[in-house]
């Protein structure tokens, strides 16, 4: 639809230039009569059927215009409805990430569904953390508020050279769960 109201409004605007240009045309042949001191009844004749050539041909234009309008209306409102989408859609994302996103980092990876997805890690070191701190979920462990655990909900320095720990409360629960102790 956009494309199609481009090239109208191209061929708008030529149409409105070539009227300009016989408006232009027919006011110069107007003031050289007058100069004259008038018209002949047979000019004067043309000169009427050309002023109502032109009254058709700006009243076709004038049509064309409204139409264009018309469409242009049209398409504003549809450019509104995706708006309204985009919005939502965005609303959602948002929704998504203040709820599973975790602090606006990139999530490198996510355990669910009894499978470890793994979208990216920087070494082996990394993977090693990554596939740890997944594991404990895997065993049922949730997310530690203490920075240097391994099941902080955010990556972090220690966790990045492999110093993370986990810490005394989290590994007992962990040996219960497992039945370990």
């Amino acid at each position: 639809m956009r494309s199609a109201y481009d090239e109208r409004e191209v061929s708008i605007a030529e149409l409105k230039a070539y009227y300009e240009e016989q408006l232009q045309l027919f006011e110069l042949t107007v003031q050289a009569w007058n100069a004259r001191g008038g018209a002949s009844r047979g000019a004067y004749d043309e000169l009427l059927r050309e002023q109502g050539r032109l009254d058709s041909y700006v009243s076709d234009l004038n049509a064309l215009i409204e139409e264009q309008n018309r469409q242009a209306e049209r398409l504003n409102q549809l450019a509104g409805q995706e708006q309204e989408k985009v919005v939502g859609f965005n609303t959602g994302v948002n929704r998504f990430n203040e709820t599973f996103a975790l602090g606006g980092d990139d999530e490198q990876g996510i355990y669910g569904s009894g499978t470890i997805n793994v979208y990216q890690f920087d070494d082996h070191e990394d993977l090693v953390m990554l596939l740890t701190h997944e594991f404990g979920h895997a065993l049922g462990l949730g997310h530690d508020g203490d920075p240097q655990s391994v099941m902080f909900p955010r990556k972090n320095e220690r966790q990045d050279d492999g110093g993370a720990y986990i810490p005394s409360g989290t590994l007992q629960g962990l040996f219960r769960r497992c039945n370990l102790r």
